[in-house]
């Protein structure tokens, strides 16, 4: 679709009309559809927002994930698909720990898409999802309800572990993270649509790495024993990450899960006991 000689990539503008035309994919590719003049003015007003630099997912309010779709808004990160590696590792995780009805916590949950997700794969799960930010928690509240999961995930305001500290009970068998990885810096150097993100999303200190420390320095005391804790990062830190982890006593069998890319983008490590 074009505008003022501008053209947005093949799959956006599919997105974009079937959302607008409530399309199936049959449908657009054969042609086999009309469009209302609502519809035809939705697509238009969209493809320039788009044009001028605002995220498709914000314009659409939804994002797909792991084969399920998310309510999207500028108050948690969009779901992205490098962060489905880190559903599948978890679950992979799971399955080797062997737990019967395991007890998973999300750390900085945003939108909830992979608590959401880990929860619909295995419904068996205790899942506990958290965030700092009040407006995050609203996004997940509303992504959670809207599968039906109300009952079966716990949505928790905190930083971090901070909530927990001194409690009991407060064990995982699995602990997941997507936490903020790119260095403060370079944020300004980022495309515009992954700067209308959320600041606290994105900012991990100077070198990206501080929140990530910050949880692999807590985790041991939130983990089960021969519990994991699987964690998304940044292109180019696993070299470092990995020469700091190697060093702690606490953990065992460290690994990095590549993206579609080739990028090492999961960090795995298991509780040493």
């Amino acid at each position: 679709m074009a505008i003022a000689g501008n053209a947005l990539p093949p799959h956006e503008t599919e997105r974009i009309v079937r959302h607008f035309g409530r399309l199936g994919r049959i449908d657009y590719f054969t042609g086999r559809y009309s469009l209302s003049a609502r519809a035809k003015k939705s697509i238009q007003k969209t493809t320039r927002a788009r044009l001028a630099g605002k995220p498709l997912q914000h314009l659409l309010k939804e994002a797909p994930f792991f084969g399920h779709s998310f309510f999207a808004s500028k108050e948690a990160l969009i779901p992205r698909p490098e962060t489905e590696i880190l559903v599948e590792e978890a679950l992979q995780m799971l399955r080797v720990t062997r737990a019967t009805r395991p007890r998973i916590l999300d750390l900085g949950t945003g939108s909830g898409c992979v608590a959401i997700s880990l929860t619909i794969a295995r419904p068996d799960c205790r899942m506990t999802a958290l965030d700092v930010s009040p407006k995050a928690l609203a996004v997940a509240r509303k992504n959670r309800d809207s599968h039906g999961l109300r009952s079966k995930i716990k949505l928790v305001q905190s930083d971090l572990f901070n909530v927990f500290r001194g409690k009991k009970g407060t064990a995982w068998d699995v602990i997941v993270s997507n936490p903020p990885y790119i260095p403060g810096p370079d944020i300004r150097f980022l495309p515009g649509d992954v700067q209308a993100e959320p600041r606290l999303a994105l900012d991990g200190g100077a070198d990206g790495l501080s929140i990530v420390r910050r949880l692999l320095s807590e985790a041991p005391d939130y983990l089960r024993k021969d519990g994991f804790i699987l964690i998304e990062i940044g292109k180019g830190q696993s070299k470092q990450l990995a020469k700091e982890m190697n060093r702690d006593e606490r953990y065992k069998n460290l690994r990095f899960a590549k993206d579609l890319a080739g990028t090492e983008r999961i960090l795995v490590i298991q509780k040493n006991g």
